[in-house]
Formats: C-alpha cells, sequence, structure tokens
C-alpha cells in the first residue's frame, strides 16, 4: 500500500482524511484491491465492485490500479535492499 500511496500523494490525490480506493478491472468489472482507512470505516473492502462502493460512498476517490509501475518499484527496493543483506 505504501507504494500506491506514495503515487497519490505524487498526484496530488493523497488526503488522509478522505476515503480513497484503488481499483482494478478484473474481466468486465471493476474492484477494489486496497482502501484506506476511511473508506474501510465505511464498510468499503477489497474485492468488492466498484459501482457497489460508489453506491455505499458516492464522492470515493477513486485511482486505478498500476500493477506493473508497482513492480517496477518494488523490483528497484529489491536490488536496493539488497546491497544491506
Amino acid at each position: 500500500m505504501d507504494l500506491r500511496k506514495r503515487r497519490l500523494q505524487r498526484n496530488n490525490a493523497w488526503q488522509p482524511d478522505k476515503p480513497y480506493i484503488i481499483a482494478a478491472l478484473e474481466g468486465q468489472q471493476q474492484h477494489i484491491v486496497a482502501v484506506n482507512a476511511p473508506a474501510a470505516a465505511r464498510g468499503i473492502i477489497p474485492g468488492m465492485a466498484l459501482s457497489r462502493a460508489r453506491a455505499i460512498l458516492p464522492d470515493v476517490i477513486v485511482e486505478p490500479a498500476q500493477p506493473e509501475a508497482d513492480a517496477r518499484a518494488l523490483q528497484r527496493l529489491t536490488v536496493h535492499a539488497l546491497r544491506y543483506s
């Protein structure tokens, strides 16, 4: 989740007191892959359909999942961590 948080911070979309979710297309439907604490407190959970989450919380901030970018960032972190192990 920290990688996604950093991406949101770069996009100026990070507002820790506002509910936000990250959604990805799975088959024909968008599903939630990550939520912050305010969204979870309102009953939005990973795996839920985006349409259902919007019905619960219409003003939720939605960011698209970027699995390739997350994988690249993890790879860079892994290479960096190898220096210390």
